[in-house]
């Protein structure tokens, strides 16, 4: 199996950061919990910063002399504009990736109708070990994608789990009844 883009060498996960979840009809690659409680982890941390102006006008006796201000206004709209970003990396980073049998379907998040791929179309399984770069250290990381027939090639998940990697990978070749490839790019 060929694919025609180049490989990304950076990793974005050293855990497990989806798991399998087979059923009949349908396997679904969902967000863990270490990867949800990361990102919540991270979003409070950075909303606590936020909120260290505040407490310390409270704690000074002066919170609603700086609410009447006009740089409250700003605060406060970039502290609105922080939620709603954060929400929404929360929303884009958490999407489950999904293939459907009833809806003839391979798609992102959970609207069948954005389907990257009918399942027909997918033509193999694809699990790539490959060298990645993080804070000037190496290490090796596996990446699991999908092949459509025109050749283009969709990145299901990546992490550095090797052995969860291809056990899920080889569930999801048996599911689509397609072929699974391991490629050493390292």
């Amino acid at each position: 199996m060929h694919h025609k883009q180049p490989l990304n060498r950076r990793s974005y996960a050293n855990f497990r950061n989806y798991r399998l979840v087979a059923e009949a009809e349908r396997m679904r690659f969902v967000p863990s919990m270490t990867n949800k409680a990361l990102l919540l982890v991270l979003f409070t941390a950075a909303l606590a910063v936020f909120m260290i102006p505040v407490i310390a006008q409270w704690h000074a006796g002066t919170l609603a002399e700086a609410a009447q201000s006009s740089g409250a206004m700003v605060y406060a709209g970039c502290l609105l504009g922080f939620l709603l970003l954060s929400g929404w990396i929360y929303r884009v980073a958490l999407k489950p990736v999904v293939f459907d049998r009833r809806c003839d379907a391979f798609y992102y998040g959970k609207n069948s109708a954005k389907r990257e791929a009918r399942l027909g179309e997918v033509c193999g399984v694809q699990v790539i070990a490959k060298v990645v770069y993080a804070n000037s250290r190496r290490h090796a990381s596996y990446e699991l994608n999908v092949l459509r027939q025109d050749g283009k090639r969709f990145k299901v998940l990546d992490h550095c789990q090797q052995d969860f990697l291809q056990d899920e990978a080889r569930q999801l070749a048996h599911f689509l009844k397609v072929e699974l490839d391991y490629i050493d790019a390292t």
